[in-house]
Order: C-alpha cells, then sequence, then structure tokens
C-alpha cells in the first residue's frame, strides 16, 4: 500500500529519500538513508540502505461522530481499521443506511436518524367545531412539518398550530365561540 515516491533507482552515499503510503494509509518510518558499510577485509565495503525500522504503510483509523438524534451506541470516536460499530437513535428516530465500519481511513457508511411521522393515534385531530384547512385530511404529518388548522365561522381560533418531530405531535388549537359584540356590525 505505498510505492517509492520519490526515491530514485540508484542514490549515493548520504542521500536519503522518502517513501509514500497511498491514501488512507501511514507509516512512521518511511525514510531511506543510503550509506557506506565498511567490512573487515577480505569482503569488500558495501553501499546499503537502511531504515531505522521495516517501513510499512498501515491502514488509518477513522474518527466516528455521533448522529444526530441519535447515540453512538457501542461506538467510540475513533474505528479502527476494520472494525464495525453499532449507533442507536433517540425515541421517535429510525436508524437508516448500514452501520459504520472503517476501511483504511474512511467510514464505509454513515448511517442517519430520521424522524417518525405522526399519524394513527399521533394524527392531527380534527378540531371540535373547525376543518383541516391546510392538514392532511387524514390527519397525518410528516416529521419536521407544521400545517393550519381553521375554525368555522363564528368561532375564534386560539392555542398552537400542528407541528411534528420525532413522531411527537404539538397541537393545541381551540375554536372557541365568538360573542356577538365581536362579530360583524350591522
Amino acid at each position: 500500500h505505498g510505492r517509492l515516491g520519490g526515491c530514485a533507482f540508484e542514490m549515493l552515499v548520504g542521500e536519503s529519500c522518502t517513501l509514500e503510503c497511498d491514501p488512507g494509509y501511514s507509516s512512521n518510518q518511511l525514510t531511506l538513508l543510503c550509506r557506506f558499510d565498511a567490512r573487515q577485509a577480505p569482503l569488500p565495503a558495501m553501499r546499503t540502505l537502511s531504515l531505522s525500522t521495516n517501513p510499512a504503510c498501515i491502514p488509518d483509523p477513522c474518527t466516528v461522530s455521533e448522529p444526530a438524534n441519535g447515540q453512538m451506541g457501542t461506538c467510540g470516536s475513533v474505528l479502527q481499521h476494520g472494525e464495525s460499530c453499532a449507533m442507536t437513535c433517540d425515541d421517535g428516530y429510525s436508524l437508516t443506511g448500514d452501520q459504520p465500519s472503517c476501511f483504511a481511513g474512511s467510514l464505509t457508511s454513515t448511517p442517519a436518524c430520521e424522524g417518525h411521522a405522526c399519524e394513527g393515534v399521533h394524527a392531527i385531530p380534527r378540531p371540535t367545531n373547525g376543518a383541516m384547512g391546510s392538514c392532511r385530511w387524514d390527519g397525518y404529518l410528516e416529521h419536521g412539518q407544521s400545517c393550519n388548522v381553521i375554525c368555522q365561522d363564528g368561532y375564534s381560533l386560539s392555542g398552537e398550530q400542528p407541528s411534528c418531530l420525532g413522531g411527537v405531535l404539538t397541537f393545541s388549537v381551540v375554536c372557541t365561540p365568538q360573542n356577538c359584540s365581536e362579530v360583524v356590525d350591522l
């Protein structure tokens, strides 16, 4: 997972060069040094390439971040090459995508936590003396969305319009009868 980089095929005594690792790999020893080794007679002196250690390009680890609306689960902040872990999502959210695994400094997958919609028993109820307005007829509301209900003629709207976040509906609209003095002057 590396190459000679800027190293010449032939080097002079005292010259050095740096080996290069492929992207996603690194090493602590990538310098070659050409030196002159004196040998005892009757062997002749010779030039050798020397390293303080055997160079190796080893895979880099990966940095892992907590997903929005989720937890690290079994993941630490660093994942070693070839390792996987399992993240979790907060209540009202589901994991999409594969769990993270590390290959040569890159995560092969980064899951996300997507919010649940408000539907079924968590759907928007039709307000008493009101109508669904811009909201769907069945009360279904996507995660992160909002809409507006309306009151019938002769009723005043008060409270908070519906919004959905992580499967939790926020909604407090009430349609109350208007006083006769608040109606139209003749």
